[in-house]
């Protein structure tokens, strides 16, 4: 039936297959790692940025440094 032997191999097999697993897993992420080296910035900082903006004395609107679309806007350049 079932003696210490063939509990052992057993044992054995299933130790080598969950250390082969293993080492692919991490050869993965290894192989991922090198394609998309990090960068020193964050993400929210890679695709953020900041605008200036100024309120509109004319439409009291927020609008950016550029000026307004208004015709007849101090802010217009």
């Amino acid at each position: 039936m079932f003696s210490p032997t063939k509990i052992f191999a057993l044992l054995a097999i299933l130790w080598i297959v969950w250390m082969l697993f293993k080492f692919l897993e991490r050869r993965q992420t290894l192989a991922k790692n090198s394609e998309n080296p990090p960068t020193d910035k964050t993400p929210s900082e890679q695709t953020d940025h900041a605008v200036e903006v100024q309120e509109c004395s004319r439409c009291q609107k927020f609008v950016s440094a550029s000026g307004c679309a208004q015709e007849n806007c101090p802010l217009r350049s």
